[in-house]
């Protein structure tokens, strides 16, 4: 997979860092909640793209957990553009793909390694599909759905107690 994921940001002219935790083994300690501050301290994002906290996935919700662990005192002065892979959400804003869909299921594919599980392409341009509702066009589009909010207020989304 970091090859994958390598050969992917290549292609997207992105860098890459792999922090090489296993599959459901994200922590929460200290050492990870450093390492997450110093990369956005160097990189001074205005958003951060993260996956929705409610997500159906451990480690989707494991990433979102650790990025409020880590600015449980004090957020980054940035947005949090959450989005969902399993759940889906009720977005805040919804980005017109359309024009791109063909070159994302081209990336999506590159991923052999998780093929053999579900066909990514097939299932990401269904999600996709579906999130075209919010486009008030009747034209066959696709579209990338988020909720938008201030960093702070998705760390108090994280880490509310359950009801």
């Amino acid at each position: 997979r970091e090859r994958e994921a390598v050969a992917v940001a290549g292609a997207l002219g992105a860098t890459h860092e792999c922090w090489r935790y296993p599959t459901r083994g994200i922590p929460l300690d200290a050492g990870a909640t450093d390492r997450l501050r110093a990369v956005v301290a160097r990189v001074r994002p205005q958003a951060i793209i993260l996956p929705f906290v409610a997500d159906d996935h451990p480690d989707h919700r494991q990433t979102a957990l650790l990025f409020a662990a880590s600015y449980r005192d004090t957020a980054p002065d940035a947005e949090v553009w959450a989005y969902q892979v399993y759940a889906g959400i009720r977005p805040t804003i919804v980005v017109d793909i359309t024009d791109v869909m063909d070159e994302k299921l081209r990336l999506v594919r590159r991923w052999e390694s998780q093929r053999a599980k579900r066909d990514w392409a097939h299932y990401i341009q269904g999600m996709n599909a579906m999130y075209c509702r919010f486009l008030r066009t009747n034209a066959a589009r696709y579209a990338e759905a988020f909720i938008v909010m201030p960093a702070a207020e998705y760390i108090t989304l994280c880490v509310q107690e359950p009801v």
